[in-house]
C-alpha cells in the first residue's frame, strides 16, 4: 500500500516545514523536534520487520503496545471483577 509512506512523508514534509518556521519564530523548534522524531519512528516502523502491526501502521502501533503495557492497571483500577 501506497498509503503509509505517504502519511510518513507527510510526517516528514511537516518536520521540515516547522524547522523552517522555527528560523523565523520563537518557540516551533519543539514541534519540529516532535515532528522530525515521529517521522524518524515512522520510517523505522516501515523499514523494520520484527512487527507487523508497527508496519501496518507505523506511529499508531505504538499505541497498541502502551496499552497492552498498562492493560494490568486498567483493569486493576476500572474494570473490577469478582473473580
Amino acid at each position: 500500500m501506497i498509503v503509509r509512506p505517504l502519511f510518513v512523508t507527510a510526517v516528514w514534509l511537516a518536520g521540515v516545514l516547522a524547522a523552517l518556521a522555527a528560523l523565523t519564530a520563537p518557540g516551533w523548534w519543539v514541534l519540529a523536534v516532535v515532528l522530525l522524531a515521529l517521522a524518524a519512528l515512522g520510517t523505522w516502523d516501515l523499514v523494520q520487520t520484527k512487527h507487523t502491526i508497527l508496519r501496518v501502521y507505523p506511529i499508531i502501533g505504538h499505541v497498541r503496545f502502551l496499552m497492552e503495557l498498562i492493560r494490568p492497571e486498567i483493569r486493576q483500577y476500572f474494570i473490577e471483577a469478582n473473580t
